[in-house]
């Protein structure tokens, strides 16, 4: 003979109860997905060549790189010195980048919120960024990176009578909006295009 047991007490309430159907809005795209400021890469806006466009401030890069999608659109081609040697990254075993680096522009001026900066760019293919801000560049101008305050900060001078400059992380509002301005839609008839592939 078999015992049934019986729910007694809160556990009866909870057993009476109709069961719920769990509502759960998945989004399909990942573009839908909110993100906070904590869980984006640090990205700061810079202006370069009167084009502002965001950079990613990359504290495992030794050099400072440019994509060279970015230098195509500024029309700065002629600017880029076929140099492909980088100098050594403690980081990584041989090569210098895990880009692939197409040359260099010497002495490009980078405004980042009042503060001008010349520096030297590595033109590179496939970058996360318009512009990897590297330790070359953060170290010249003693960059202050803070995650708390989720900004960069470029120190004053009293010398000089500079003041500091603050500089916050781009929002996820704010990152949409650079990806919509340097990604415009393709064109109508993107059907009449002819692919070519580099496997014939």
């Amino acid at each position: 003979m078999m015992k049934t047991y019986e729910p007694k007490g809160f556990l009866a309430e909870v057993v009476s109860e109709k069961r719920r159907e769990a509502r759960v809005s998945v989004p399909l795209f990942l573009d839908d997905v909110p993100y906070s400021r904590m869980s984006l890469p640090p990205l700061v806006p810079v202006e370069m060549l009167g084009r502002e466009v965001a950079a990613l401030v990359h504290t495992a890069s030794h050099v400072s790189l440019v994509s060279s999608s970015l230098i195509h659109q500024l029309g700065s081609r002629n600017d880029v010195i076929p140099d492909t040697s980088l100098p050594p990254s403690p980081l990584n075993t041989g090569g210098g980048s895990p880009w692939l680096v197409e040359g260099k522009i010497r002495y490009v001026e980078l405004t980042i919120n009042g503060s001008k900066h010349v520096t030297q760019l590595y033109v590179a293919r496939d970058l996360p960024a318009d512009i990897v801000l590297g330790v070359d560049f953060l170290k010249k101008a003693q960059v202050r990176v803070s995650f708390p305050e989720n900004a960069i900060t470029f120190p004053g001078s009293k010398s000089s009578g500079k003041e500091e400059v603050k500089v916050a992380f781009l929002s996820t509002k704010e990152v949409t909006q650079y990806r919509q301005n340097n990604f415009p839609p393709p064109p109508a008839n993107i059907n009449n295009t002819r692919a070519y592939s580099s496997n014939y």
